[in-house]
């Protein structure tokens, strides 16, 4: 099983792992590739949970299985290690033949580092 920095719930279920690799500092935005655990197929789960939820698709197409949503306000980002809880809401976007990737908005550094130094107490 992959695992990451991250653990991503949605629900309050597990939905993935990822490490959030890529930053915007000055834009406050933290993405990375997203590593689903037990989705068969990541577009119809996520295209099923936007049509269930309300969710805005920003971009579907089904013969190619991609998909873009807005963010998704369920979706808890907590540091792995330690479960600290350290976002709330992100968006998802990719396709099922490449990957997929979580952006997480309004991101503050200060609440990373506090997760961070609770991992290291």
């Amino acid at each position: 099983m992959i695992t990451g920095i991250f653990t991503v719930l949605l629900d309050g279920k597990l939905l993935g792992y990822t490490n959030l690799e890529y930053a915007d500092n000055a834009m406050g935005i933290l993405c990375g590739k997203l590593f689903f655990t037990d989705v068969q197929s990541p577009y119809h789960f996520l295209k099923a949970y936007a049509l269930t939820n309300a969710i805005e698709l920003y971009d579907d197409d089904e013969n190619e299985k991609l998909i873009s949503l807005a963010v998704l306000p369920k979706i808890e980002i907590l540091v792995t290690q330690t479960g600290a809880l350290i976002h709330v809401g992100a968006a998802i976007e990719g396709m099922e033949s490449d990957d997929f990737q979580i952006t997480l908005f309004e991101c503050l550094p200060e609440k990373f580092q506090l997760a961070f130094q609770n991992a290291n107490s």
